[in-house]
């Protein structure tokens, strides 16, 4: 049961930055928090001068052609709500390069297409198994992995989940509308699938035949080059993950250019020499290649022309390389950015500054809708308030 809740508070995330409210947002209070973020991180990133130009507004979206093309569809418009991008990563070990190109990697595009992106940092979600590390040094470690790969914080809101308390309040909200029997109809609640956009769908259809349109229906954005279906390098059948014992089985940003070679070499193929591209038959090769074109953005089709002629073996030498490359930069950065954690905490204190004002405005509205807009309205305004003066101050 406790998997339907937590599946559900991820899910309150995206609808409490999704507000028609959120609109109203004051430009000098978002100004001042860009600004700190700029003078903190600008050593770096090339940013740009910040202006009251460079907030992105959530009507100025707009996709370039390219291969967003699928991306267009997904986020069409429901209404004049704003099109915003949510997304949120456990802070329980390093990240693997199933992370980076599925997840990370597609938020820094997204990010530099101009979309209005909000990554937080899924702290509380790591609490629902048994922790032998520390949380907190885990959120730095992953943070400095972000900003190294590209997550700009004055473009990106990126804070911790922990420091915004209204993705719990409004899970609440929400839940009280969700029946047994109505779950019991869920497949992602019987059988623990992947639709994960079900769930808040229905709960959201509710809540607007009861009380009125407050935010849109958050729906998926998936990949489509294949980076969410990056497999184990020592068993093909099944996916990446942090948690396989086998630690050959993924190769971490983390990993020296000498282990991502090592684990490479090690990789589970088949006893064809040829390189060729068939995730059925030949999910072992096909991996590979599917890990060489995400490192050097190309398609399976070019990248077996390239390499016609090499054996397997000699083909794992190139796949290799290319991850070096690409990953290399990463890990430099990351190493650099974590040796300096009060930097990495500021980052964070100020995104979740961005994200509670947003958050705020929905709640609001949420309370409005349900009746109770005069016993939390002053909690809210006076909240604001509060932190408003303290990041001035600042």
């Amino acid at each position: 049961m406790h998997r339907y809740y937590i599946h559900l508070y991820s899910r309150c995330q995206e609808l409490l930055y999704s507000s028609q409210s959120t609109r109203k947002l004051s430009i000098t209070i978002q100004m001042t928090l860009l600004k700190d973020v700029y003078r903190s991180v600008k050593k770096y990133f090339p940013f740009r001068s910040i202006t009251s130009r460079g907030i992105p507004h959530e009507s100025q979206v707009v996709v370039e052609q390219s291969d967003e093309t699928s991306l267009q569809g997904d986020l069409k418009d429901e209404g004049n709500w704003p099109k915003r991008i949510v997304s949120g990563l456990q802070p329980t070990g390093a990240l693997h390069i199933g992370n980076y190109f599925a997840a990370v990697r597609r938020c820094v595009q997204l990010q530099e297409h101009g979309h209005d992106v909000m990554l937080f940092i899924a702290d509380l979600h790591a609490l629902t198994t048994k922790q032998t590390f520390s949380i907190e040094e885990h959120t730095l470690d992953l943070t400095a992995y972000l900003m190294a790969s590209g997550v700009d914080p004055a473009r990106t809101i990126l804070f911790s989940q922990s420091a915004v308390p209204r993705h719990a309040e409004l899970c609440w909200v929400l839940t009280c509308l969700a029946t047994q029997a109505r779950l019991a109809h869920l497949p992602q609640y019987r059988e623990r699938t992947a639709k994960g956009g079900e769930l808040a769908a229905q709960l959201v259809r509710t809540f607007h035949h009861r009380y009125g349109r407050v935010f849109p229906t958050p729906r998926a954005l998936l990949p489509v080059d294949g980076s969410d279906r990056i497999k184990s390098l020592r068993d093909p059948s099944k996916k990446m993950s942090k948690s396989d014992p086998d630690l050959k089985s993924r190769i971490m940003l983390s990993d020296s250019d000498e282990n991502i070679h090592l684990k490479i070499r090690k990789a589970v193929t088949d006893f064809t020499p040829q390189v060729t591209f068939d995730p059925v038959s030949r999910p072992g090769v096909s991996n590979l290649v599917t890990l060489h074109c995400l490192a050097q953005d190309k398609l399976p089709e070019e990248v077996v022309q390239e390499v016609e002629g090499l054996t397997t073996a000699q083909y794992k030498r190139v796949v290799a390389s290319a991850l070096c490359d690409a990953l290399g930069p990463v890990r430099s950065m990351a190493t650099e950015l974590r040796a300096r954690p009060r930097l990495l905490r500021d980052v964070l204190k100020h995104g979740a500054a961005r994200a509670r004002l947003r958050a705020d405005e929905v709640y609001g509205d949420v309370m409005s809708s349900l009746g109770l807009s005069s016993l939390s309205s002053r909690l809210i305004t006076t909240s604001n308030t509060t932190r408003t003066l303290n990041a001035r101050s600042r």
